[in-house]
């Protein structure tokens, strides 16, 4: 009986000594860590922006709705970033205890310049086949859905995970094959203050991520106008559809010495596209942009997406009423190597709205 006794109390020592290793491990890599938490705001107006991502090389988070961030980092300096507006990288030290930060726009200015339209645009396409992702590459991404329908939310997802691509575009060399993805989804929120919206299917991942990497904007079907800002180190390229029916501009931002665009933008705004007729109502896209950044991937040197923001405007008419359905998708990937595992865990034709997945670590949302 008592070697018994004597047994549990040493694997109860043991146990204690354990935990308090534990602890100890947990305190001291607490304490290891930085913890900013701001708000980021506009410099000129003063409003809060929301979906900036902080990003120190390793981890990031987003702004929520109000700016607001809470960031905890081991690393010496940070990227503060969003599409429109210039990057911040500073030392993690100038942003302990800063109540605010203060994000400038990002100027542009533009002047007439003369090119060759063909030669251009010729350079600039085959920088995409020589420079761009076009062979198999990894992401970690955070994607936000949002979806609102007369200004009220009604549903909206965050989705994090990693992403494998075998080609970032469809080309003629490398044609995009029909299973271009794999997602693996690590942890997932999303609410929904109504489920009694329409039946139509909104983007599902595969949809989703072939459009925002679809920028192919052809001088058959496109006229395009060249500006270059006041030192010379980027090249506007503006492309108009050569048809009067058609809806889509798109305009491109170009290195003049490399011919690799950082940037691509599009618009379509057609108030009068035809209904889709469904059983007992009718919609219609009737606008929608497209706004894509690039990154250089560190382990194979090629660029690939860093940033996409997708927003729609649906229209949908029934014998009562007239709706409309606003959606806003945000995606931001940060490389990884491709000897990463994944678990394809997703069924990528699925409604983004409709994916299902484990909330699993609380601590990563940015509240």
């Amino acid at each position: 009986m008592w070697t018994v006794f004597q047994n549990n109390f040493e694997n109860l020592n043991k146990a204690l000594i354990s935990i308090s290793i534990l602890i100890l491990s947990i305190n001291i890599k607490l304490a290891a860590q930085t913890n900013i938490n701001s708000l980021i705001l506009d410099f000129e107006t003063k409003t809060p922006i929301e979906l900036v991502i902080i990003y120190d090389g390793r981890d990031y988070v987003v702004t929520n709705k109000d700016g607001r961030f809470n960031f905890f980092t081991e690393q010496d300096s940070i990227n503060i970033r969003i599409i429109g507006y210039e990057t911040i990288k500073d030392a993690v030290s100038n942003f302990i205890n800063r109540d605010s930060i203060f994000l400038r726009s990002k100027p542009f200015i533009l002047g007439e310049v003369m090119l060759s339209s063909e030669t251009f645009f010729d350079k600039m396409a085959k920088k995409v086949l020589s420079d761009n992702a076009i062979l198999p590459h990894k992401e970690k991404f955070f994607l936000r859905a949002l979806l609102k329908r007369n200004n009220e939310i009604c549903k909206f997802i965050d989705v994090t995970g990693i992403l494998e691509r075998q080609t970032l575009y469809d080309t003629d060399s490398v044609p995009m094959p029909a299973k271009n993805y794999k997602i693996q989804i690590d942890n997932l929120r999303k609410a929904e203050i109504t489920s009694k919206l329409y039946d139509f299917k909104m983007y599902d991942f595969k949809g989703f991520l072939d459009f925002i990497a679809s920028n192919k904007m052809p001088p058959s079907k496109f006229d395009f106008e060249y500006k270059t800002n006041r030192n010379s180190k980027y090249i506007k390229v503006i492309a108009y559809p050569k048809l009067d029916t058609g809806k889509t501009t798109g305009c491109y931002f170009v290195d003049n010495q490399t011919y690799n665009f950082d940037e691509f933008h599009a618009k379509y705004n057609n108030q009068h596209a035809n209904y889709i007729l469904k059983k007992n109502f009718k919609y219609r896209l009737t606008n929608y942009t497209l706004s894509v950044t690039f990154q250089k991937n560190p382990f194979n040197g090629k660029k690939q997406l860093k940033q996409a923001k997708v927003e729609q405007k649906i229209e949908v008419k029934t014998n009562r009423s007239i709706d409309t359905l606003n959606m806003v998708y945000h995606f931001i990937a940060s490389p990884i190597t491709i000897n990463q595992k994944i678990k394809n865990n997703t069924k990528l034709t699925k409604d983004i709205f409709k994916i299902n997945g484990i909330y699993s670590n609380p601590e990563q949302w940015d509240e």
